[in-house]
This record gives structure tokens, C-alpha cells and sequence, in this order.
């Protein structure tokens, strides 16, 4: 599956994107760049992205979980999304983020 990749700012502004990111979100890569990553997640996930967040900033090594998010800001589809803790430009912790859409579930593919 195609991987978006995202780097996020401690406050939850993006500052930059790939362009798979944009396609998975549904925006142009360069329109990602200043907006709020919560733009692009279900409400009833934004706790679960926040304490993703927080257990990336806390332990070593890359922290995984599923939500869903929004594409074009509206239309949801479930995502894995993996998450770590970065130096980030304005010298407080920034996340670098990847994500991909989970086409199948868990099982399906198994016979």
C-alpha cells in the first residue's frame, strides 16, 4: 500500500508532506504544509492520535496505532499510522509520521 509521510510540529502544524500524503488525504502535497494534522482526523480518534503522540515523546522507537482519518477533510477511511519523536525546527519535539490505508480486514486475506 502507498505510504504518506508527514513531518508535524509539537502544536500539530504539518510543515511538510510527500506527495502520497497528499493523494491519501485528498489535497495538493504543498496545501498540507500549515495546516492542522486534527483537520484530517475523526473527531472520535483525535484522543487516540494525541496519546500516540505523547507515547512517542515518552518511549524510544517508532509507536503504532489505527484511526481514521478524513479524506479531502470529509470522507474517512481507516489508517495505520506510525509515529517518533524528532528534533523539530523550533527546538521542541516534532513528529515524523507515516501512515497508509488499511484496504482489508484483519483476516481477510488469509485463507
Amino acid at each position: 500500500a502507498p505510504v504518506g509521510y508527514l513531518i508535524v510540529q509539537s502544536y500539530g502544524i504539518i510543515t511538510s508532506a510527500n506527495v502520497t500524503a497528499g493523494t491519501l488525504l485528498g489535497e495538493n502535497r504543498n496545501d498540507l504544509a500549515g495546516a492542522s494534522i486534527q483537520s484530517y482526523i475523526v473527531k472520535e480518534c483525535q484522543d487516540d492520535f494525541y496519546k500516540l503522540r505523547r507515547n512517542a515523546e515518552k518511549k524510544a522507537g517508532v509507536q503504532s496505532c489505527e484511526i481514521m482519518m478524513k479524506r479531502n477533510r470529509s470522507a474517512p477511511f481507516k489508517c495505520r499510522v506510525d509515529c517518533i519523536a524528532i528534533p523539530g525546527e523550533d527546538g521542541a519535539t516534532a513528529f515524523r509520521i507515516s501512515f497508509c490505508e488499511i484496504l482489508y480486514a484483519q483476516g481477510e486475506n488469509s485463507q
